[in-house]
């Protein structure tokens, strides 16, 4: 009989052990890293897991917002109420693609805000269905003097530089079918004195007949324009250390190849119109 209840003992002990939530036990840290693999909703939804995960995606520093399958409105509400209750003070990444209205400038404005004063390291913004230029959010030009900035790649929007950039800390640039309306984009440029990958898909430089790309720390670059033959854009290339280049769709031109003696790859894609 002893030996019997040593034995149920044992089981229980065990069965106590098997019990334990490991996740529970981790580190805030830890648990906010993992979390931050998720997106925003699917994040809210790990609140019903446990007593000490209902408010842990309140602090997570990597929100993501990918395009959802709802109305436009509840796509704007969620993404505005996941903001306003977020209690975290640091953001390490943003990541937004919302069907844009002109009418919602002012609540995207305070998105970016809300980056901003959280000293996002990574933005990223994906403004879908901006047809005209007319329809399309003007980046809120704060943006280019936030110093905490290492990643920022946009998508669909007008860009206007201020007179001021501070970029220090920018290492990666993307722009893909931005409108860049007034202000020297070579300003953006020079500014950025340790970036290292640099790309530009089907931009409209307007006012910049001129794109000098003399940065000596970009590695990638990468120049798909399919409407430059609008833009009589001139592109002059001066960087030794770039070690990747990829080009599309500009008339050879008005390519100024000076420096590029580090490259390792290059890909060249014509259309019949660049002949």
């Amino acid at each position: 009989m002893e030996g019997t209840k040593r034995k149920w003992k044992k089981v229980e002990d065990h069965d106590v052990v098997e019990k334990r939530d490991c996740l529970a036990e981790l580190p805030e840290p830890l648990l906010h890293h993992i979390l931050s693999y998720l997106t925003m909703k699917d994040v809210i939804t790990t609140s019903v897991l446990a007593k000490r995960w209902r408010y842990t995606w309140l602090y997570v520093p990597c929100l993501s917002f990918p395009a959802l399958k709802r109305t436009r409105s509840k796509e704007v509400a969620f993404i505005n109420k996941s903001l306003l209750v977020h209690k975290g003070s640091k953001v390490q990444k943003l990541d937004i693609t919302v069907k844009y209205y002109r009418t919602e400038a002012p609540l995207v404005d305070s998105w970016i805000q809300f980056a901003l004063t959280r000293n996002v390291n990574q933005l990223y913004l994906d403004f879908r269905r901006c047809y005209s230029p007319k329809s399309m959010y003007t980046l809120y030009d704060t943006i280019f003097c936030c110093s905490s900035l290492t990643v920022l790649a946009v998508k669909k929007c007008i860009i206007k530089f201020p007179v001021k950039i501070k970029l220090g800390s920018l290492k990666t640039l993307s722009f893909e079918e931005v409108n860049f309306d007034g202000g020297a984009i070579n300003n953006l440029l020079s500014s950025c004195s340790i970036l290292e990958e640099l790309s530009f898909t089907t931009c409209n430089f307007a006012n910049n007949p001129d794109l000098v790309i003399m940065n000596s720390c970009v590695k990638t670059l990468k120049i798909r324009e399919d409407n430059f033959s609008r833009n009589s854009t001139t592109v002059e290339i001066d960087a030794s250390f770039i070690l990747s280049f990829e080009s599309g769709g500009i008339f050879s031109k008005r390519y100024v190849i000076k420096r590029m003696e580090s490259l390792r790859s290059a890909s060249f894609v014509c259309s019949k119109t660049c002949w």
